[in-house]
């Protein structure tokens, strides 16, 4: 019998199709993920904005402003105080009128993410709302969270590394979470690597 006849054809036809690599796949996703990485500020007030950029004092005030509203229509809200101190610290929640003569309760803002370019989107700032809990009892202890619970590492001022996607429009909250709903979503949100 000649040599070639015991050949597989088909198991050497599967042998040649092209194939990644797994190290090709985590390089370039790795590259696909920092494309979409930029550095931000992170601002307490204000005032720590301005202090930091004397020469952007207006957009340091709008900044600080659209950040506010921001936090207002799509921060977590709960139904009583109680609740809303369990998750984030006493004495960190405030009331929030609704229509009807109805009080929510939500987190102060506790500082601010701040994007100065004018490469994104022709704006000249982006900003969004941050949260930490001075709850022990909270997953969201000590560090900073958006208001759709996405963790961005312990709280500290200065600069740090987001995804573009932080300042996507988030749609606004209109129900109430229960005592430990913020933190149960932030968990989830962990778990599923968001």
């Amino acid at each position: 019998m000649k040599r070639t006849q015991a050949i597989n054809l088909q198991r050497m036809r599967k042998c040649l199709k092209p194939r990644l690599k797994p190290l090709a796949v985590a390089v370039s996703s790795v590259m696909l993920v920092s494309c979409s990485d930029v550095d931000v500020e992170v601002y307490e007030s204000v005032a720590q904005c301005i202090a930091e950029n004397p020469l952007m004092l207006q957009d340091c005030e709008a900044a600080y402003r659209h950040a506010q509203s921001e936090s207002f229509r799509t921060g977590p809200k709960y139904q009583t105080e109680p609740a809303c101190e369990d998750e984030f610290g006493d004495e960190q929640c405030i009331p929030y009128n609704v229509l009807n003569n109805q009080t929510w309760f939500m987190p102060i803002m506790a500082g601010f993410l701040f994007y100065n370019g004018n490469d994104w989107d022709n704006d000249d700032y982006i900003s969004s709302p941050l949260y930490s809990s001075k709850s022990r009892r909270s997953r969201v202890f000590g560090k900073w969270t958006s208001a759709d619970g996405i963790v961005y590492g312990p709280k500290r001022y200065g600069t740090i590394t987001v995804d573009k996607s932080s300042f996507k429009l988030k749609p606004t909250t209109t129900r109430t979470l229960s005592r430990g709903g913020f933190g149960l979503s932030v968990a989830s949100r962990s778990s599923r690597g968001g």
